[in-house]
C-alpha cells in the first residue's frame, strides 16, 4: 500500500442496468470494499445531485441506473438504502422536492432496490458547528436526514459550473443544505474562494464514506443546467473526495489550480490536488481524458491572481435571453433581491448582484445568458479563452 488515496477508474459505456450494476461493484471492490462502509442495519444515505426535474438525457442529474446500482449493493451488504438531495431552488419546498425525487427516477431506483427517499426539505435543518481551521462559516446548517444517516455516500455527476468550474465530489454535498440556506450561503461567501471554503466545511462536516462520480454521460460549457451532454464512458470512485475532483479535473482537461474548491483545499491542506500524490488503479486516465468545453464566465477564462485583482472589472452578469417567458423563476432563487419583474420581464439590478449565478443556474428555461459588465473586457478574456481552448487540443 502506498499511503496515498485510491481513486478508481472504470469504464461503463452506457445506462445499460447490468452494465452499471457491474461498474459499480467493480468502484467499490477497487476503493476496498463496503465491508467498513456499511455495516447490517445501518441507515446509508445515497447523495445523488438532482438539481431538477430534467430527462437523464441532459446530465443534469445523476442517472437512476446509478442509484439503483449502489442501492442494491448496500442493501446486499446489509444496510438500509435511503436517498435524498435538496434540489436547487430559492425556497424550502418539500413538494418540490418530491416531485424532483419522482421526475429525476430517484423513486422508481430506490424502489427496485429496496429503500426508500428522504426529503431533505421536509425537516428543520440541524445545526453543525464547525471546527476545522480555515472555516469560513462558523455554524452550517444542514438537513436533518444528512446529519443523523449513519453513513453517506456520495453520487456526484461531473459537469462544468459557471461558478466552481466543475461541479464533482465536494460540490455536490451543497446538496445537504436545505432549501432557502443555499442561498444564504451565497450571500455570505460572494467571493468564489469564500464559497469553495464553505463546501469544503460542508463536505467534512458531514464525511462521506465513498464517493461515486457518474462520469458515464457529463455536461460540458454553462453548467450545471445549461450546459451540454458529452460522453465520457466512465464511473470514478474514492473515499477522498477531494483525491477524486482532481482526478475528474485532469479527465476534463482542467489544471487543478483553476478549480476553486481543490485551491482552497490546497492552501489548507485538506487533500491530495496533484495526480502525484494520488494511487490511480482501474483504467488508465488517458483512456477516459475529455477535455470538456467551459463555462463562459470569468472563471473559466481567467487565471486566479488576476481574478483577485480586478473581479469587478472582469464580472460577468446574468441577462435574459429571448427564450425567457417571464415565469419569475429568478426572482424567486436570488439570495439577495437583485432580480425584480419590470413589464413581464426579469431586470437586475447590478449594484445588488453578488456573481453566485443562481439565476443563471436554476432557470427553467436556460434562458439566462452570461454577459461581461465590460465588452471590451469579453473582448480580451474571449481571446484568452481561445487560446486556452488551442492549448488544451494540442494536449490532447
Amino acid at each position: 500500500m502506498s499511503g496515498k488515496p485510491i481513486v478508481a477508474i472504470v469504464r461503463c459505456n452506457d445506462y445499460n442496468q447490468e452494465a452499471v450494476a457491474s461498474a459499480v461493484a467493480d468502484c467499490i471492490a477497487l476503493t476496498g470494499g463496503l465491508q467498513d462502509i456499511v455495516l447490517p442495519g445501518e441507515t446509508v444515505l445515497l447523495k445523488p445531485n438532482l438539481l431538477s426535474s430534467r430527462p437523464w438525457e441532459t446530465a443534469v442529474t445523476t442517472h437512476p441506473a446509478v442509484i439503483e446500482a449502489v442501492a442494491r449493493a448496500v442493501a446486499a451488504a446489509g444496510g438500509i438504502p435511503l436517498g435524498g438531495d435538496s434540489p436547487g431552488g430559492g425556497l424550502t419546498n418539500p413538494n418540490r422536492a418530491r416531485a424532483v425525487y419522482s421526475g429525476s427516477g430517484m423513486n422508481a431506483a430506490l424502489a427496485r432496490a429496496g429503500g426508500q427517499p428522504v426529503n431533505f426539505d421536509g425537516d428543520r435543518a440541524v445545526a453543525v458547528e464547525v471546527g476545522r481551521p480555515g472555516a469560513r462559516v462558523r455554524v452550517l446548517h444542514l438537513a436533518r436526514a444528512a446529519v443523523e444517516a449513519q453513513a453517506i455516500i456520495n453520487l456526484p455527476k461531473l459537469k462544468t459550473h459557471t461558478l466552481t468550474l466543475l461541479s464533482a465530489a465536494v460540490k455536490n454535498m451543497f446538496g445537504t443544505v436545505p432549501g432557502v440556506g443555499k442561498g444564504e450561503y451565497h450571500r455570505l461567501c460572494p467571493v468564489v474562494d469564500d464559497f469553495a471554503d464553505c463546501l469544503l466545511d460542508i463536505y467534512f462536516a458531514v464525511r462521506p464514506r465513498l464517493n461515486i462520480l457518474d462520469a458515464v454521460l457529463a455536461m460540458e460549457g454553462d453548467g450545471p443546467s445549461a450546459g451540454a451532454p458529452v460522453w465520457t464512458r466512465c464511473l470514478v470512485a474514492s473515499r477522498d473526495g477531494i483525491a477524486l475532483d482532481t482526478v475528474a479535473a485532469a479527465m476534463a482537461g482542467v489544471d487543478p489550480g483553476r478549480v476553486p474548491v481543490l485551491r482552497r483545499a490546497a492552501a489548507r491542506g485538506l487533500g491530495p490536488v496533484s495526480l502525484e500524490g494520488i494511487e490511480l488503479i482501474g483504467v488508465p486516465l488517458a483512456s477516459v481524458c475529455r477535455p470538456l468545453k467551459l463555462p463562459n464566465s470569468a472563471i473559466a477564462r481567467i487565471p486566479p491572481w488576476l481574478m483577485r485583482l480586478g473581479w469587478g472589472l472582469i464580472k460577468s452578469d446574468p441577462v435574459p435571453g429571448p427564450g425567457c417567458n417571464g415565469c419569475a423563476a429568478c426572482v424567486a432563487n436570488c439570495p439577495v433581491s437583485a432580480v425584480t419583474m419590470q413589464r413581464g420581464r426579469p431586470e437586475l439590478q447590478l449594484r445588488r448582484c453578488i456573481g453566485c449565478l443562481c439565476c443563471h443556474e436554476l432557470c427553467p428555461q436556460r434562458a439566462m445568458r452570461l454577459q461581461y459588465r465590460y465588452p471590451l473586457m469579453g473582448l480580451v478574456l474571449s481571446a484568452f479563452g481561445r487560446k486556452q481552448r488551442s492549448r488544451g487540443e494540442d494536449l490532447r
